[in-house]
């Protein structure tokens, strides 16, 4: 007997609570002390639920009394899931799901929800004519996206070059890989299988795995030869710094100052300072870098933007992503890009990159930015698309302070 608890208060945290994928399951691993061979099951199962969500969605509304997002809409979700993509008998998957409907006291009669999922799930799921009139509607079910977002992109790029694009996000996606030891040259990418080795110039020699549209962002940094001083700050991981840090490494005296807003992110970073020189690190929130942190006297300021992260190839996104999302990824990056500005010295150039297919995220929040601050002017931008990637989409641009105020 299966416990679909675990997916329910992971579906929870994940799309009502706008909580990262990983940072749910591990909470739930070490909370609920989850066997190896069932938390493997719990990913399994969320794979698969969110690679088909928006039609799945779309059948549970259709064919149970239930409120969107609700516990019940999770746990229907789940069961509905399993008996169009799982190999476990029906019979079975709708007892745990009754079973687990009772445990965790829902409302509703669950005997007639089963007996409803069963009969849907005996045949193929079809998009209903009456769908196929209103075209946004039926291409975000085709694609499994939001509504909202094929609407947005059709009317920056057309109708069919957004179908091309969000198509991208249903193939496998290419990985891409750096020598250990080069300087990142974008011509050096590599699309191998994972951790393969590379025979170079006859020397077997490590590569690492890269993200396409950051790897080309942090190539355009003219980095100075010498003391270089370089500030990175935004939505990080705990390894983000690598690849500058890595580049770095071939400047001599040269220091980077990476700022974490999550005290926990700062720590796991520490943990990786003993492979690289002159790299410190700080937790602080944004606002209050300021008073840490000497104004005009970087050469390089990288700020990860914290966008609605659309770009990325990551089928749990979506089912989350909402239209007010926007407009706070939005609001955030441009606090983050007005607190970073003050930390470029007089001809030093700032770094802006993040992962979002839309341009309101990227390119007119720069142009809000160069708006109020005139002593700055783009060297280069791009919107990169999966279409192009093979892998994520986002936007990157280049700006330089002039020497003047």
């Amino acid at each position: 007997m299966t416990d679909y608890r675990y997916e329910l208060l992971a579906l929870e945290r994940m799309i009502n609570e706008k909580k990262g994928y990983s940072q749910v399951l591990l909470s739930l691993q070490k909370e609920e002390k989850i066997s190896q061979k069932r938390f493997s099951l719990l990913k399994e199962n969320l794979h698969t639920l969110f690679r088909h969500y928006f039609t799945l969605s779309f059948e549970c509304m259709n064919i149970l009394s239930v409120k969107k997002n609700s516990r019940e809409f999770f746990l229907a979700l789940i069961a509905l899931t399993l008996l169009r993509y799982s190999k476990e008998e029906k019979d079975v998957i709708l007892e745990d799901y009754q079973d687990t409907f009772s445990r965790c006291r829902l409302s509703g009669n669950p005997s007639l929800n089963a007996a409803k999922m069963e009969e849907a799930s005996a045949s193929a799921f079809v998009i209903p004519e009456e769908v196929k009139s209103n075209k946004i509607l039926y291409h975000s079910l085709l694609l499994q996206v939001p509504p909202f977002l094929l609407k947005k992109l059709s009317s920056e790029m057309g109708e069919q070059k957004a179908i091309e694009v969000l198509s991208e996000y249903r193939k496998k996606a290419t990985t891409y890989y750096l020598l250990l030891n080069d300087d990142a040259p974008i011509k050096d990418f590599l699309p191998l299988p994972d951790k393969m080795k590379l025979v170079y110039e006859g020397e077997e020699k490590d590569i690492r795995k890269c993200r396409y549209v950051s790897e080309h962002a942090y190539s355009l940094l003219p980095i100075p030869n010498l003391e270089a001083k370089v500030l990175m700050m935004g939505n990080m991981h705990s390894d983000s710094f690598i690849p500058i840090a890595k580049r770095l490494s071939y400047v001599e005296r040269a220091s980077l100052t990476v700022a974490f807003e999550e005290e926990k992110k700062e720590k796991k970073a520490q943990s990786l300072l003993s492979n690289y020189e002159g790299v410190n690190t700080i937790s602080s929130p944004l606002y209050l870098l300021k008073t840490y942190l000497p104004f005009s006297s970087y050469d390089d300021v990288i700020v990860l933007g914290k966008s609605s992260e659309c770009g990325r190839r990551k089928a749990y996104l979506f089912p989350a992503l909402e239209e007010e999302d926007l407009l706070s990824s939005i609001l955030s990056m441009k606090a983050q890009l007005k607190e970073a500005a003050p930390f470029v010295r007089k001809g030093g150039t700032l770094l802006f990159v993040q992962h979002s297919l839309l341009k309101e995220e990227g390119e007119m929040v720069i142009q809000d930015f160069l708006a109020s601050n005139k002593d700055f002017i783009i060297v280069e931008e791009k919107q990169i698309y999966a279409t192009e990637s093979q892998a994520e989409s986002g936007y990157y641009c280049l700006l330089k302070r002039t020497q003047n105020d």
